[in-house]
Parts: C-alpha cells; sequence; structure tokens
C-alpha cells in the first residue's frame, strides 16, 4: 500500500525528530552541524521517491538506518 507524498512526508519528519531526540537529546535543526554530518549525501528530495520509498517498510528500515547512522556521528 502506498500513501500520498504528504502523508510520507509527515511521517519521515516525525521520525527524524523522534531518532534526534532519543539518540543523544538533540534538537532537529537540519543546519546544525550533527544534522549536516548525519544527511551529508543523503538526498532528501521527496519528490524523487520511488513507489517503495513510500511504504511502510522502508520507512521502518529508514528509521532504523537513521538512527545507526546518528549515534555513530561525531557529535561534537
Amino acid at each position: 500500500m502506498n500513501y500520498s507524498d504528504n502523508a510520507v512526508l509527515t511521517v519521515k519528519k516525525n521520525i527524524e525528530r523522534q531518532c534526534f531526540e532519543k539518540n543523544g537529546g538533540f534538537y532537529l535543526d537540519y543546519e546544525s552541524p550533527v544534522c549536516k554530518q548525519v544527511f551529508k549525501n543523503w538526498d532528501n528530495d521527496m519528490a524523487k521517491l520511488s513507489q517503495f520509498q513510500k511504504t511502510p517498510q522502508f520507512l521502518m528500515s529508514y528509521e532504523t538506518h537513521l538512527s545507526k547512522r546518528i549515534a555513530s556521528s561525531n557529535k561534537k
């Protein structure tokens, strides 16, 4: 089942906020050094997402991957 772009974007933003909060209490500020490092080389353009990337399975794996990336980032 696929969802609308707006629904996927909302879930994706919630995942990002929650991941940053639970992995060090970072505030999700896309201009912060931590966010810049975590999202470095990531293509976050929602218009380019495939149909698979709009599924719950992908978003769950996105959450797992993002949490690991935050935990392993240089938090200075």
